[in-house]
């Protein structure tokens, strides 16, 4: 009897070691188990940031060209828009110039005219002048 209760405290302190050896192992898987849903969750959070980071930036990237094709338009257009102005500037001047070319032209034949009038008065003032002077001397 007493050695099969030796046997059974033996059997008894076997069974107790190995109950807490695999429940320090339970423990430790337990713990692991943490550390592993831990990281776990730690990683998708992270990839989630990934996620809305990387989706942010495709999002202002694709605004940023939007933007930029916009303002190459607005340039584009303002550069037609300038040129327009300076071919219409262009032609102003040429006008102008023509048309101050014709008024001075006007005015030299208008001046050349005025002089032509008072050569000839001139030369009628003179003949006049002579015929007097004819009539004078015969007189005397």
């Amino acid at each position: 009897y007493e050695q099969d209760l030796r046997k059974l405290e033996w059997d008894h302190a076997d069974l107790q070691n190995e109950f807490d050896a695999k429940s320090q192992s339970l423990s430790l898987a337990t713990m692991e188990l943490r550390q592993a849903t831990e990281e776990n969750r730690k990683r998708r959070a992270h990839d989630h940031f990934s996620d809305a980071l990387r989706s942010q930036h495709r999002q202002t990237t694709k605004r940023l060209k939007h933007d930029l094709e916009a303002l190459r338009d607005e340039r584009d257009q303002m550069e037609q828009d300038l040129l327009a102005k300076l071919a219409d500037a262009r032609q102003n001047v040429r006008q102008e110039k023509t048309m101050r070319k014709w008024e001075s032209q006007r005015a030299r034949a208008k001046c050349q005219a005025e002089v032509l009038e008072l050569r000839t008065e001139l030369g009628a003032a003179e003949q006049d002048s002579e015929a007097r002077i004819r009539l004078v001397e015969q007189e005397m």
